[in-house]
C-alpha cells in the first residue's frame, strides 16, 4: 500500500510538472518604424523588440487589412459602357437605339430576337446628332451595372429602324465605333470586360432590307436604310456575343503574411514596400503556442506613405 501511495504521489508530481511545461506565456514584443517618413516605392522598415514564437503581418492595404482578419471582404463592381457614334445625311428621328438582354437564347434571327426581353438603355448615352456635323461623338461612360444583376450573361445590341422614307424623310447613316465594356472596383481598379472588336457581333436584318446596307467590320458597325425599296419599314440589329461581368464579389477574410515561424531565429526587423501613397495601419500579430494553448498579442503602427 505504501508503494502504491508513493507511486501515486510521483505521478501527481509529474503531471503538475507537465502542466507547468505546457503553460504558454503571452507574447511580449514592440514594433517601431525605423524612419517616420516613408515614400511610395521605398521600403518601410519595422524594428522589433521581443521574440514571439510566430509573427504575421497585415500591411493595411486593401486585401491585406487586419480589419478584415475575421470578416469577409465583400465589394461591388461598377460596370460601365461607352462608345462613339456618328450620324450622316438624313432626317429621320429615333432610328438608333441601344439595348441589352439576359434572356436572349443566342439564336440570331428576328423571331428569337423578338421573343427575348430587351432593356432599352439608349437614354443613358449621348448620341450623335445632325448638329455634330458628321463627327464621331463619345457617348460618355455610363453605368450599366443593373443589366448584370445576378451575374447573368448579357447580350448587347444596337438596333436600327428605317420608316418609309417618302412619309418620314431620308434615312440617317449611323456608325458605332470604339465600344468598351469595363468593370471597376476597389481591388482591381478598371478592367476591360469586352471591346467592340472582341464582341463577335452579328448583323440580323428584316427580309426587306437590301443587301450591303448594314455591315460589321472589326471596330465599325454601320447601318443605312434601303436605297431602292424606300417605302417599307426595315429593321436591323447588331448583337454581340453573351458577356459576363461580376457585380458582387466575396473574397473571404484578408490573410496575413507570415514573417516568422517557431523555428526561425529572433526577428530584428522587417521591410515592406508600399506602392501607393496613403495612410495605413500596419498590424503585427505575435503568437506563442503549443499543442494545447495559443496566446496572441497585437501591435499596430500607423504609417503615412508620401508620393
Amino acid at each position: 500500500m505504501k508503494r502504491y501511495n508513493l507511486f501515486l504521489a510521483i505521478l501527481v508530481m509529474v503531471c503538475i510538472s507537465c502542466t507547468k511545461d505546457l503553460a504558454v506565456a503571452t507574447p511580449e514584443f514592440n514594433v517601431e518604424l525605423q524612419t517616420l517618413m516613408v515614400k511610395a516605392g521605398t521600403a518601410a522598415v519595422f524594428n522589433f523588440k521581443g521574440n514571439p514564437d510566430m509573427l504575421s503581418f497585415y500591411s493595411g492595404e486593401t486585401g491585406r487589412s487586419y480589419e478584415f482578419a475575421n470578416a469577409n471582404r465583400k465589394f461591388e463592381s461598377k460596370i460601365t459602357l461607352l462608345f462613339d457614334s456618328q450620324i450622316l445625311d438624313g432626317s429621320q428621328d429615333n432610328q438608333f437605339s441601344v439595348l441589352a438582354s439576359s434572356d436572349f437564347n443566342g439564336a440570331y434571327d428576328l423571331d428569337n430576337i423578338h421573343a427575348a426581353t430587351w432593356i432599352d438603355v439608349t437614354s443613358r448615352f449621348r448620341l450623335a446628332s445632325p448638329a455634330d456635323n458628321r463627327v464621331l461623338v463619345s457617348s460618355g461612360e455610363s453605368q450599366v451595372t443593373d443589366l448584370f444583376a445576378g451575374n447573368k450573361p448579357v447580350y448587347l445590341a444596337f438596333k436600327y429602324i428605317t420608316k418609309p422614307q417618302t412619309l418620314n424623310g431620308r434615312y440617317n447613316l449611323w456608325r458605332v465605333q470604339n465600344m468598351l465594356l469595363q468593370s471597376e472596383d476597389e481591388i482591381n481598379g478598371k478592367v476591360l470586360v469586352m471591346n467592340q472588336a472582341g464582341g463577335a457581333w452579328k448583323m440580323i436584318q428584316s427580309s426587306n432590307y437590301e443587301a450591303n446596307r448594314g455591315s460589321i467590320i472589326t471596330n465599325n458597325i454601320t447601318f443605312m436604310g434601303n436605297a431602292t425599296n424606300k417605302d417599307v419599314e426595315t429593321e436591323a440589329w447588331a448583337i454581340s456575343k453573351s458577356v459576363s461581368a461580376v457585380t458582387k464579389t466575396d473574397l473571404g477574410p484578408d490573410r496575413p503574411t507570415s514573417i516568422k515561424t517557431l523555428s526561425d531565429p529572433t526577428l530584428k526587423n522587417y521591410s515592406y514596400v508600399y506602392t501607393k501613397q496613403g495612410t495605413y495601419t500596419a498590424t503585427f500579430v505575435g503568437i506563442n503556442a503549443n499543442l494545447n494553448q495559443t496566446k496572441k498579442e497585437i501591435k499596430q503602427v500607423p504609417i503615412v506613405v508620401s508620393p
